[in-house]
């Protein structure tokens, strides 16, 4: 599938260790409950980690990367932007306008997958999945450095991904990892 190298992946991790050993910041607001080296747009040259905790995040949701931030928007849809431009590099295409009784939220949920979830109070079942990575080993995902947005299993190994990586629209992307 995708093969993004584990002895990359293992240098960024090593690097962002000692970013919070040395006293990075470790939470955003927004996040997921847990988040390692490059929070809350400070420009770091790390990335930040969600773990799959369950947590379910509705509009104004974001996790931030050193040069993107993703977030789940208010009207559905969850979205990857470049920071120095603001343009989008990556949606979900889960946009809707809503009618007052229906709101999407985003899940990472236990069973490794990562689900945009629709709740309507007047229908039943009122809450119904409108799109997921299908990725039942995930074990957490990563906002990189490079500008893609992956979901690895325990192991390191690339499960899903954005494949935003090094994208034309965001050169401040360019200089990760080759």
């Amino acid at each position: 599938m995708l093969n993004l190298g584990k002895t990359k992946r293992a240098i960024a991790m090593t690097a962002a260790t000692l970013a919070v050993a040395a006293g990075a910041t470790v939470a955003a607001a927004g996040s997921a409950s847990a988040t390692i080296g490059c929070t809350g747009g400070d420009g770091c040259s790390h990335q930040t980690t969600i773990m799959f905790d369950n947590g379910s995040y509705y509009g104004t949701s974001e996790w931030w990367g050193p040069n993107t931030v993703l977030k789940m928007q208010t009207d559905g849809n969850f979205v990857l932007y470049c920071t120095a431009n603001g343009k989008p590099i990556w949606a979900t295409g889960t946009n809707f306008v809503s009618d007052g009784f229906i709101t999407r939220y985003l899940q990472f949920q236990y069973n490794g997958n990562m689900t945009i979830w629709n709740d309507d109070s007047l229908s039943y079942p009122h809450v119904t999945p409108v799109w997921n990575t299908n990725t039942p080993t995930a074990h957490e995902a990563i906002v990189q450095a490079d500008g893609n947005f992956v979901i690895y299993d325990s192991s390191g190994n690339a499960l899903w991904s954005s494949n935003t990586y090094h994208p034309n629209n965001c050169s401040a992307t360019w200089g990760y990892w080759g």
